[in-house]
């Protein structure tokens, strides 16, 4: 009977606290100021990337600032090539748009207040009535091109949050 009395003394007489430690990445990904990234490799098209990203929990990359513009083009630079991002105007108004949210993606001009984009001179152009997807581009910057066209691509996600249980008294 002591016993149960001692342990009953001791869960009540503590508190029971969650807190937030650290965020990361599941594996592959790379962290990256609020967000993570990985860099698919395999040449697909825009939408079968979509699809990819969220199969494996995130979207294609919307690029909100010129220093996430920055760290994805450095990765573009490393690997030498181009890869698909969530820009797009294939909707209904044929406005560009991030997919993840719906956000406008912004056209020119850029870097004013909340409306940062990056498009290369005389970009988006639709060249031949078909390039209604956002890539970033290893010689131009942001680019539209042919949806089809295989390329790789920059997924994003929301970190994975760490919990830790803390008891005090």
């Amino acid at each position: 009977m002591l016993r149960l009395r001692v342990f009953l003394v001791l869960i009540f007489a503590s508190e029971w606290y969650c807190t937030k430690a650290n965020s990361r990445c599941k594996a592959g990904w790379v962290l990256h100021d609020h967000s993570c990234y990985i860099f698919v490799n395999t040449s697909d098209s825009w939408i079968e990337h979509m699809q990819h990203c969220v199969l494996i929990g995130g979207h294609l990359a919307s690029i909100d600032s010129e220093e996430e513009n920055r760290f994805l083009e450095g990765g573009v630079r490393v690997r030498h090539a181009s890869f698909w991002v969530g820009g797009t105007n294939m909707n209904a108004n044929s406005s560009w748009v991030w997919i993840e949210n719906n956000n406008p993606v912004p056209m020119r001009p850029c870097g004013h207040a909340h409306n940062y984009c990056k498009w290369n001179k005389d970009q988006p152009n639709n060249s031949h009535g078909n390039e209604h997807c956002l890539e970033l581009n290893l010689h131009t910057h942001w680019n539209d091109n042919y949806c089809p066209f295989p390329q790789g691509a920059i997924c994003e996600a929301k970190p994975l949050q760490e919990y830790h249980w803390i008891t005090i008294g």
